[in-house]
């Protein structure tokens, strides 16, 4: 049976690491952007609220929300490629 690798230390499983730890990079990323292509997002992808409601929200045209998420994903891809990778997923190719 596969035994989920664990930090030697904490027990807790290297997944639930990586994925605290990309959480952390995405949020730091999110946190970099401008105010108006941060607050796209965070509505957007991190709260679900539709781009129609977006505009409404915030007083802008739906043209103009798809544009600050279009740059704002382009920008956090940049962040989070140029990041690097949580510290368990350098170890997981050498567990054999």
């Amino acid at each position: 049976m596969f035994e989920p690798s664990t930090h030697p230390v904490t027990g807790i499983p290297d997944e639930e690491i990586d994925r605290v730890s990309l959480r952390m990079q995405v949020n730091e990323a999110v946190d970099k952007l401008p105010n108006r292509q941060r607050t796209c997002v965070t509505l957007q992808y991190l709260l679900g609220v539709p781009v129609k409601e977006v505009a409404s929200l915030i007083g802008l045209s739906r043209s103009t929300v798809r544009s600050h998420l279009a740059v704002a994903m382009n920008q956090l891809a940049i962040e989070l490629t140029e990041s690097d990778p949580p510290p368990a997923a350098h170890e997981k190719g050498n567990h054999g």
